[in-house]
C-alpha cells in the first residue's frame, strides 16, 4: 500500500469522507496539521511523500536518507496519536 494512500484511507476512518476526500496539497497538509496538533507537516514533507508514491526511483534519490525518516517518523506518529 503506498503510504500516501494509507494516510488518507486513516483519515476517512477518522472523520467525515466529505470533509477529507477531496482534500489536496496545502489544504490536506492543513487537515493533518489540524488533526495532529502540530504544523510538521508541510510543503516540504508534501513533495517527499508525493515523489515517494508516485515518482520512478531516480526521482526519489533526491532525497537524503534523513529527510525520507523524518517523513516516516512524522507520519507514524500521526497514526499512533489517532491509535489507528
Amino acid at each position: 500500500i503506498e503510504l500516501q494512500t494509507l494516510v488518507k484511507r486513516i483519515a476517512l476512518i477518522l472523520n467525515d469522507r466529505k470533509e477529507v476526500a477531496s482534500l489536496t496539497g496545502e489544504n490536506w497538509w492543513n487537515y493533518l496539521n489540524s488533526t495532529f496538533g502540530e504544523n510538521e507537516f508541510n510543503p516540504e514533507m508534501g513533495r517527499i511523500l508525493a515523489d515517494l508514491s508516485y515518482s520512478e526511483p531516480d526521482r526519489i534519490d533526491k532525497y537524503s536518507q534523513n529527510e525520507i525518516d523524518s517523513l516516516f517518523n512524522l507520519i507514524e506518529n500521526w497514526i499512533r496519536k489517532h491509535n489507528a
